[in-house]
C-alpha cells in the first residue's frame, strides 16, 4: 500500500496544531511522522488515537510512546482516563475534522495543489476511477488514482486495504502522487468514508455522483442514512464542480434543488433532461453485444459517437460520467471520446475470459441486488447458450441484500451456483440459507459452498456457446474466512479452468 508519513522532514508541534488545540505557540517538538496505530509508531510521531466501535485505542498510548511517539492526539475530552506518559496529549472532540486538517497541513496541503476528482454511489465508483486515471493521464496531465484497486499512477497501481484509506494516509498518499508527477487524482469516497471523516482536508475540484441502491445497510441501518452520507461529499466540502447522475433518484432530486447552480453538471441516458442544456450531457445507447458498446453523444461541447469494448449496458452511464468528467476538465469531447475508447479494461469488473473455443466466462465484482441484476440483464440478450451465474454473499454485512441477489440470479440466469464469497466469521450454510430465500427455481440450482470447486463445475460443464458470470470478488485476491485472509482469485481459478476445459 502507498504511504507518505515520512515523505517530508517535519513541522514544529506548534505549527502543526495551531489553532486546532490550546498549545505553546513557541512548542517546537518536531513531528517527523503522523499514525494511528501503535505496532506502526515510529520515532518521532504524532500518535493519532482514535476511538473504535470496540476499544478506544487510548489504551495503546503508553505502547505509542515506548515506540517513540513525541506526542498524542486523542479523541474525546473525557473518558478513558490516561494513564501517565511522558509526552503532551491533545484531546479532541471533532476528532476527524482535526486529524484531517493536520494530515493536509503535514503533508504541506497536497489536495489543494491537485485537481481532485471524488466519486462515490453504490456502483461505478471503482470503474470511473480506473478510466479517468487512464483517459485522463498524458504528458502534461498525469493522473493518479486512490480507490478499490489501489492506489498509484495508472501502470503502478499499489494495494490499498479500503476503498477509501484513513485521512493520513490519503493525504500522504496525495502528496507521493504529486511527488511522482501527478496534476490529477480520481479517488473513490466510500459512505463509511464521509461518515468516518476519512477524507477530511481534502479539497476537491469535482465532486462525480453514480447511484444509489441497497448496500451497507449493516453500517448505515436505513437508506435514508445512507443517501445522507453519500450527498455529505456535495454538501459539506469544498467543490468546485459538481457531476450528477439525472437517471437516478437521488442524483435527481440533488439536481433539481441544485439545477440554477452553474457548477453543477447532470448526465443521462434516459432523456431526464429538462433543465439548462448547457449543463447536461445526454447519451443514447446505440449498440449493446458481446462486442462492447456503441454511444451517441449529446453535449455542451459538441456530438460524437463513442465504441468501447466494455461489457454491460451500465457501463453506458460509467463512460459518459467519465466525459462529462473530462470536458469539464477542459479535454475536448473529440479527445475525450478517443482517450475512453482506449481505455484498458477494469480488472475483475465484467472482465471477458475465455470464448475462443470455450465458454465466455465474465468476472465481476456485482456485490448488491441491483449490481447483479444489472450485470445478468445485459449479459442475457447475447448468450446463444444458457447464462449460468455463480455467486454467493459476504458475511458480517447486510444481510437484507441476500434474498433480492437470489431474485436477481433467479429471474436472468438459466443456472445458478450458489457458494460462498466471504464469509468472514459467519456460518457459511447460514448465508446460504439467506440467499436461497430469494431462489425459487430449484430444479436449475446448485449448492456449492466451495468456491473453488463452484467455479470449477460451472466451467466444465458449460458449453461452447454458454456464458458462466461469476460473481461477487472480482479482482480481489484473496478470500476472508473465520478472519484468515486465503490466497484465492477468482479471474486465476477461471484462468486456468479454461485452459484445462
Amino acid at each position: 500500500m502507498m504511504t507518505a508519513e515520512k515523505l517530508q522532514s517535519g513541522i514544529s508541534l506548534a505549527g502543526l496544531l495551531s489553532g486546532l488545540v490550546e498549545i505553546d505557540p513557541d512548542d517546537s517538538t518536531f513531528i517527523t511522522g503522523l499514525c494511528s496505530d501503535s505496532r506502526k509508531v515510529q520515532a518521532g510521531d504524532l500518535f493519532c488515537a482514535r476511538a473504535g466501535s470496540r476499544v478506544h485505542a487510548a489504551s495503546f498510548i503508553p505502547q505509542a510512546v515506548k515506540a517513540g511517539a513525541v506526542a498524542v492526539l486523542m479523541q474525546g475530552n473525557h473518558d478513558p482516563e490516561l494513564p501517565a506518559v511522558s509526552v503532551p496529549v491533545y484531546r479532541v472532540d471533532d476528532f476527524n475534522r482535526v486529524l484531517g486538517e493536520i494530515a493536509s497541513r503535514f503533508f504541506e496541503r497536497p489536495s489543494e495543489k491537485l485537481e481532485v476528482i471524488g466519486i462515490t454511489g453504490t456502483n461505478g465508483k471503482t470503474s470511473i476511477t480506473w478510466l479517468l486515471a487512464h483517459a485522463m493521464s498524458d504528458p502534461d496531465h498525469r493522473t493518479g488514482m486512490i480507490g478499490t484497486l489501489g492506489i498509484g499512477m495508472p501502470n503502478d497501481i499499489r494495494e490499498s486495504i479500503n476503498t477509501t484509506p484513513d485521512a493520513i494516509t490519503i493525504h500522504g498518499s496525495l502528496a507521493t502522487l504529486r511527488s511522482r508527477g501527478a496534476q490529477r487524482v480520481a479517488m473513490e469516497v466510500s459512505s463509511h468514508a464521509l461518515e468516518q471523516g476519512r477524507v477530511a482536508g481534502v479539497r476537491f475540484k469535482q465532486a462525480l455522483f453514480t447511484n444509489l441502491s441497497r448496500d451497507h445497510l449493516d453500517y448505515h441501518v436505513s437508506m435514508q442514512a445512507y443517501a445522507a452520507a453519500k450527498q455529505r461529499l456535495f454538501r459539506e466540502y469544498p467543490v468546485e464542480q459538481q457531476i450528477l447522475n439525472l437517471d437516478d433518484p437521488l442524483g435527481r432530486e440533488m439536481w433539481q434543488s441544485r439545477s440554477d447552480d452553474d457548477s453543477v453538471f447532470g448526465f443521462t441516458f434516459r432523456g431526464e433532461n429538462d433543465g439548462p442544456q448547457n449543463r447536461i450531457v445526454t447519451g443514447q445507447l446505440l449498440k449493446n453485444d458481446l462486442d462492447g458498446l456503441l454511444l451517441g453523444i449529446t453535449s455542451p461541447w459538441g456530438t460524437g459517437e463513442l465504441r468501447s469494448k466494455l461489457l454491460g449496458s451500465f457501463y453506458a452511464s460509467n463512460l459518459i460520467a467519465c466525459l462529462t468528467s473530462m470536458c469539464l476538465a477542459g479535454i475536448s469531447i473529440e479527445e475525450a471520446i478517443r482517450r475512453l475508447q482506449k481505455c484498458p479494461p477494469v480488472p475483475g469488473r465484467m472482465e471477458r475470459l475465455g470464448a475462443d473455443k470455450t465458454p465466455l466466462v465474465i468476472v465481476d465484482y456485482a456485490h448488491t441486488p441491483d449490481a447483479l441484476e444489472n450485470v445478468l440483464a445485459s449479459l442475457k440478450p447475447h448468450v446463444r447458450g444458457k447464462l449460468v451465474c455463480v455467486f454467493g454473499c459476504g458475511g458480517e454485512r447486510d444481510s437484507g441484500k441476500r434474498a433480492g441477489m437470489g431474485r436477481a440470479a433467479d429471474q436472468y440466469a438459466d443456472e445458478i451456483i450458489v457458494t460462498n464469497d466471504n464469509p468472514r466469521g459467519e456460518d457459511p450454510e447460514h448465508i446460504i440459507q439467506d440467499i436461497l430465500t430469494g431462489i425459487e427455481r430449484s430444479s436449475h440450482l446448485i449448492i456449492e459452498p466451495d468456491r473453488s470447486t463452484a467455479i470449477t463445475t460451472a466451467i466444465r460443464q458449460a458449453g461452447q456457446d454458454d456464458l458462466v458470470l461469476v460473481a461477487g470478488k472480482g479482482h480481489e485476491t484473496s478470500q476472508l474466512v473465520r478472519g484468515e485472509y486465503l490466497p484465492f482469485s477468482d479471474r486465476n481459478l477461471v484462468r486456468a479452468c479454461l485452459e484445462a476445459w
